[in-house]
């Protein structure tokens, strides 16, 4: 049984409240975060229709609906060098505040944007500048949550509380889908065009509000504050250049372990619909979508509950090792004519991607010292998410298309788990020489 190497250290001041107070703020912005993710997913066409010249054909405009879309990944490194800089430089609640105002405001504004018929093409042109600074954004926030929690989580709960981060993803796909789908359920199809799309989007200040009040009544871990005190120069000095120069390794076994959780989240939450819809043998209703994620946020908490007890590294070569038995089955169960075996292969998959969720958060902030830990943990993880994540379900269609065969996506998922199982392997050794 391999425990996980104590690097975090212990804030003994940090009381039940305003652990609670840290953990339902960083929740809160990181569900802003993915909710404008599934929102954007579920009206990107019809909000593209609205804001392009309306003389584009349809594969025209899906095609500049997928291209905003992918602005905010490439933004994310960017992002995760900024935030990382004021995280590590000037504190992590600073960039925290930065980061969920950047996510916020452009959501909301999103919802008041003028039309092409009312601006012309700056209607476009605004789209895009808040789709980069909800990019920015996401290069900060999920990883800056997940260090602002285990920082101030208890010993022996570190990978339970860390696991809010990855948790609340889940809720934000979760509530941005579900909502987007009463919209569309209540309003007529004109309404929705109209004035419905806008509703979800100008939702999310309310959610904001309420975040970024409670992270105002958070604060830096006092191991934080004691070195911002102690080393105000040193830190200054060890940004960018100091983390490549003595951190490179560290960095690149992040994005190497990252590699599996940007597969398979991608493919599992966004591409199985599509895949369905292509090659299976019955209709994918939405509900069963829903019950599938459901199931993926339930395995969080559990899986990082069961890193404390048994050790990160333990629990997530586990998980990926069984991830690495039922992918191939799993995909080709979701072509059955049996509409039971597609809904199970798929709770089976979400289950198992929750089971090596878990335990991220506590995992990836352990590798770097708190000097470097924002700016380690953000950028290697954005480059990996950017990297290998974003275009998952183009090369799980351009596997098939190759090679004709329906389970290449299950093949391309073992593909993945195996490389970040020896990345973990990489960091186990390296945790034993260093307590050797």
């Amino acid at each position: 049984m391999t425990q996980p190497l104590n690097t975090l250290g212990r804030d003994p001041s940090v009381s039940s409240k305003k652990l609670r107070h840290v953990v339902t703020s960083c929740m809160i912005g990181n569900a802003l975060e993915w909710y404008d993710f599934a929102l954007y997913g579920y009206f990107g066409v019809m909000i593209s229709r609205l804001m392009f010249p309306p003389d584009q054909t349809p594969v025209g405009l899906l095609l500049k609906s997928y291209a905003v879309f992918f602005l905010g990944f490439v933004m994310r490194p960017l992002g995760a060098v900024l935030f990382g800089y004021i995280g590590d430089r000037h504190g992590r609640k600073k960039a925290l505040m930065w980061s969920i105002y950047c996510m916020a405001i452009p959501t909301t504004l999103i919802g008041l944007l003028p039309t092409y018929q009312q601006v012309g093409a700056w209607s476009a042109v605004i789209l895009i500048v808040l789709r980069l600074f909800q990019g920015l954004s996401m290069g900060g926030e999920f990883t800056g949550s997940m260090i602002f929690v285990v920082e101030h989580a208890p010993e022996g709960k570190k990978g339970l509380w860390g696991s809010s981060s990855s948790l609340s993803v889940l809720i934000g796909l979760l509530l941005g889908s579900v909502l987007g789908m009463v919209i569309d359920a209540v309003l007529t199809p004109d309404q929705v065009q109209l004035w419905g799309w806008r509703l979800p989007f100008l939702f999310s200040f309310a959610g904001s509000w309420v975040g970024s009040a409670l992270r105002k009544l958070t604060d830096d871990p006092d191991q934080v504050k004691d070195e911002e005190k102690d080393q105000p120069v040193a830190r200054k000095s060890m940004f960018l250049g100091r983390l490549f120069a003595h951190y490179w390794k560290d960095m690149l076994r992040v994005v190497v372990i990252d590699v599996v959780v940007a597969v398979g989240f991608f493919l599992v939450t966004v591409y199985v619909m599509t895949y369905v819809q292509n090659y299976g043998q019955v209709g994918y209703h939405f509900w069963a979508n829903t019950l599938s994620m459901i199931t993926f946020a339930c395995a969080i908490p559990v899986s990082g509950w069961l890193s404390d007890q048994w050790g990160d590294i333990t629990v997530m070569q586990r998980s990926i090792l069984l991830l690495c038995l039922i992918s191939v089955p799993c995909f080709w169960g979701l072509t059955s004519a049996i509409f039971g075996v597609v809904l199970l292969s798929h709770c089976v998959l979400s289950a198992v991607m929750g089971c090596i969720f878990g335990p991220v958060p506590s995992l990836m902030v352990s590798i770097f010292p708190r000097q470097v830990r924002y700016s380690g943990v953000s950028i290697a993880h954005n480059i990996s998410m950017a990297i290998f994540g974003g275009s998952a379900p183009e090369v799980a269609i351009y596997l098939i298309d190759r090679t004709s065969i329906v389970v290449m996506p299950g093949i391309f998922l073992v593909t993945a788990g195996v490389i970040s199982w020896y990345g973990l392997t990489g960091l186990k050794r390296s945790r034993t020489e260093k307590t050797a």
